[in-house]
């Protein structure tokens, strides 16, 4: 009896979706893997001299790191990689993305 929970229980996935969707500009993950990164990876404005990826990156995390990019808590409480916006080109075409920035929100 001391073992068994009353509490109701919540997938991690949907947890984490509904905090991402709350956030500005936050990318919501979804339960079903895409095989269009493009639709789930952002590139955002973040500083002068930075910008960061937002979205599922979780493939892409050693790769992300050997670049230079720092896993970071962003300025409206979200997470994302930073990098210096000298690394824009590598970046994009690492995640297989328009090498564009989306304007900072």
């Amino acid at each position: 009896m001391r073992d068994m929970s009353v509490a109701p229980v919540i997938d991690k996935r949907t947890v984490e979706a509904a905090r991402a969707s709350t956030r500005p500009g936050g990318i919501a993950p979804t339960a079903e893997p895409k095989s269009d990164t493009a639709t789930t990876i952002g590139l955002f404005d973040y500083t002068e001299k930075a910008f960061v990826v937002r979205g599922d990156t979780v493939d892409f995390k050693e790769k992300l790191r050997e670049l230079g990019g720092k896993w970071i808590s962003t300025k409206d409480g979200s997470k994302a990689w930073m990098f210096s916006k000298r690394r824009l080109k590598q970046v994009a075409t690492l995640l297989r993305v328009a090498a564009k920035l989306h304007p900072a929100e």
